[in-house]
């Protein structure tokens, strides 16, 4: 058995009680390594240029941190509705930036009847923020939608075959996935059936507020889509 003395007969002295030996920092409390600065007086100029080439970035990578940003709609009784969605294509030319949905969900309708929508995106890594405000619409059977259906994923399509409306409350637990796809994918033509489940939420930035963490003091830029952008405090 280790003697719970050791370290002090090594000169070592301890505040924890009883003698104990204290705590290492966990890694969360260590000092974080500084990272370049994006957000600087030299590259001001090209803020907006740098949030649509980051989530670019983001869209074809899963493991970014802003793969899965939040949307907030207005909910029917006024309150705000986040969730977290899945980043599945940006325009810059046309400031645009979709996500997928189901069609019977309650976000579709509070964008049908609010379409002042507000995007959320985080990256931990490079400890950046972009919120964005934006208006949305929601698109079904238009050539965008049909082109991003066709480039979804049969795991994803499975979605998009549950039987029951999104939000359906019940006594029991609903994964509301299809009886027999428990662990596994549709075919590709079992996955057909959710088509017409499937929808796109399609918004187009307006405002965009950049927020940069630093240790030696936030930045923060903002600007209107297609305006020069300022520094804003923090």
């Amino acid at each position: 058995m280790a003697d719970p003395h050791a370290n002090r007969s090594a000169g070592h002295v301890s505040n924890a009680p009883n003698g104990t030996p204290p705590l290492a920092p966990s890694a969360s409390h260590l000092p974080r390594p500084a990272l370049p600065a994006q957000l600087t007086d030299a590259t001001l100029a090209n803020t907006e240029q740098f949030v649509w080439q980051t989530l670019a970035t983001a869209c074809k990578d899963r493991h970014h941190g802003m793969h899965t940003p939040g949307i907030v709609t207005i909910a029917s009784d006024g309150h705000p509705a986040p969730r977290t969605v899945v980043l599945r294509r940006v325009d810059a030319a046309s400031r645009m930036i979709v996500c997928h949905t189901d069609a019977r969900s309650e976000k579709v309708h509070e964008i049908e009847r609010e379409p002042r929508i507000a995007w959320l995106f985080y990256d931990p890594q490079t400890r950046i923020q972009f919120r964005i405000a934006a208006m949305a619409r929601i698109e079904r059977d238009t050539p965008l939608a049909s082109e991003q259906w066709q480039r979804s994923s049969l795991s994803s399509r499975r979605c998009y075959l549950a039987g029951i409306t999104p939000g359906t409350l019940s006594d029991v637990m609903l994964t509301n996935v299809p009886i027999g796809m428990e662990g596994r994918s549709p075919s590709l033509a079992e996955s057909e059936a959710g088509r017409v489940n499937f929808a796109i939420v399609v918004a187009t930035a307006l405002r965009v507020d950049v927020l940069e963490l630093a240790t030696e003091g936030h930045r923060r830029v903002v600007f209107a889509c297609g305006q020069s952008p300022t520094w804003a405090a923090v």
